[in-house]
């Protein structure tokens, strides 16, 4: 007999479920301010402007989106965080609806793969200007494919279907082959896009996931080497604490929850694709830092190391590191604490997951990509394993 606990993951994984179903995996994205025309028109062709605009949709309280006619799209990224979830919850029920949703996934992400380049690559569905760069729509990005391509490999392991083998590993072709790369001491650090060399740190080490993943299934020493240089270098920038900053840039210096969640997971995935990989220590150190400075024992989840607020939906994602973390540290409080916070305090009566949480204010806008997306798989994964605990126990 399930716990109450177990329970209550389930309904709320249930309701978001139905949620997501209806959006027919279409909506907002905090960063998609350049898809409105007007925003478009009104910027200018200026980049300030269009830094101006984009931080003010991501940043409004009100969603401002309808009133500046940007339409619902579909996100790559978000279709593969969602194919992963619909395989898990056929793992966990058996039930074939989430088969056939997961043939729906699939033949979207095919239909957003772009081309052009030396391997299958997925980007944004906007336009995306930082301070920087203005990445336009369709801009493959290492992180899209390598979450795209980790959910065609678990389609690939569950069915059969070796198209999705051969899908993933072509695009280790262009990780390879497209991206830059930053040789150091220590190791390799990807690009996050063809068209810049920033070092961003779990951009890098979701694409060495990517080459071991493959590598492993496949044979390919090639990839073998190259995603364990991506670990070593991760691991040099590691700090005596635990921790990682984003990215090597000095405005990259902060040190938030979700990226060092993804660190985190990145690892403890290559670890088991590459067990003789000697990431032990590292790995406590990351786990001990992450929860003593970026959670309350609560369960609150913490904005950056040093700033509460704003709680981001984002960080529901967690609950992903947490427990593919679990054979390095008993992490079933700190899933429990966390995963019942943000039920109880960003789950809306529909399902949905709203944006932010301040301390006195909240962003109910139920972004697809951002937030239920995350929602989904991080609950997915965490009701699959709880069903694993009960059954041992039987």
């Amino acid at each position: 007999m399930a716990s109450a606990h177990h329970t209550s993951i389930i309904d709320a994984l249930h309701r978001l479920s139905l949620y997501v179903e209806q959006t027919e995996w279409r909506g907002y994205d905090p960063f998609d301010a350049l898809n409105s025309p007007v925003v478009k028109a009104l910027s200018f062709n200026q980049k300030w402007l269009r830094v101006a605009w984009t931080q003010l949709f991501r940043r409004s309280p009100v969603n401002l989106r309808p009133l500046f006619l940007t339409r619902k799209g579909m996100n790559p990224k978000g279709l593969g965080l969602f194919l992963s979830a619909v395989i898990r919850q056929f793992q966990r029920t058996g039930d074939q609806k989430y088969k056939i949703q997961a043939d729906q996934l699939i033949n979207l992400i095919e239909s957003h793969c772009i081309q052009g380049y030396a391997g299958p690559c997925w980007g944004y569905n906007f336009d995306w200007q930082n301070t920087k760069f203005l990445f336009e729509k369709g801009t493959p990005t290492l992180v899209n494919t390598s979450v795209v391509c980790d959910a065609l490999l678990d389609a690939y392991e569950e069915w059969g279907d070796r198209r999705h083998l051969e899908t993933a590993r072509k695009a280790c072709t262009f990780v390879l082959t497209d991206l830059h790369r930053t040789v150091t001491e220590q190791g390799i650090c990807f690009s996050y896009t063809p068209e810049d060399a920033s070092m961003v740190y779990n951009a890098s080490i979701l694409g060495g996931r990517l080459l071991a993943r493959v590598g492993r299934i496949t044979g390919n020493q090639e990839l073998i080497s190259v995603a364990a240089q991506t670990v070593s270098f991760l691991l040099s920038r590691q700090r005596d604490d635990g921790s990682w900053s984003y990215g090597e840039w000095q405005m990259q210096q902060h040190i938030d929850s979700y990226h060092t969640g993804f660190n985190l997971e990145a690892l403890a995935d290559i670890h088991r694709f590459l067990p003789d990989l000697k990431i032990e220590d590292a790995m406590m150190r990351g786990l001990n830092f992450y929860m003593t400075h970026l959670f309350k024992a609560d369960g609150f989840p913490k904005f950056l190391s040093d700033q509460d607020y704003p709680v981001d939906i984002h960080n529901i994602s967690a609950l992903i590191p947490l427990v593919k973390c679990a054979r390095y540290r008993n992490n079933d409080l700190d899933l429990k604490r966390i995963s019942s916070w943000f039920i109880r305090e960003m789950q809306g009566r529909g399902g949905q997951f709203y944006f932010r949480k301040g301390r006195h204010w909240i962003n109910k806008t139920p972004f697809i990509r951002w937030g239920q997306a995350w929602a989904y798989l991080s609950l997915s994964i965490y009701a699959q394993h709880l069903k694993g605990q009960e059954e041992e126990t039987q």
